[in-house]
């Protein structure tokens, strides 16, 4: 009975432990600053203007880095309408990607993960 005791206490100390360690390792890696790149071109990538990596901090907005890394112009709603003085017109449009997936919310409230493969593309929409 004494060695069940003893066991059973030991166990819980060493669960306690893990967990305790697991925690402290994830809270450190989500304070960090990650890399991003972002790249912008035209038609397609036919055309790339240019093509950066950056260091950001976690909770990063994506129209926030774009404002502060580049010349945007956007409506008073916040849609993208020129990067680097390349405007859309009626029939092409700034598109935007991320990891090869078009985006389903506007760049002003996609928040920046590690790694992100940012890609603002000025095409016709279809």
């Amino acid at each position: 009975m004494k060695k069940t005791i003893q066991f059973t206490i030991i166990l819980m100390i060493s669960v306690a432990l893990l967990f305790g360690c697991a925690q402290d390792s994830t809270e450190t890696q989500g304070d960090e600053p990650f890399e991003v790149t972002v790249t912008i071109s035209v038609d397609y990538g036919d055309e790339v203007i240019t093509d950066d990596s950056f260091m950001v901090e976690p909770g990063t907005v994506l129209l926030d880095l774009l404002e502060q890394e580049y010349e945007v112009e956007k409506t008073a709603d916040g849609f993208i309408t020129a990067i680097e003085g390349i405007e859309q017109d009626g029939s092409r449009f700034w598109i935007y990607e991320v990891n090869r997936e078009e985006a389903q919310v506007g760049a002003g409230d996609f928040e920046l993960s590690p790694d992100d493969q940012v890609v603002f593309d000025l095409h016709a929409w279809e």
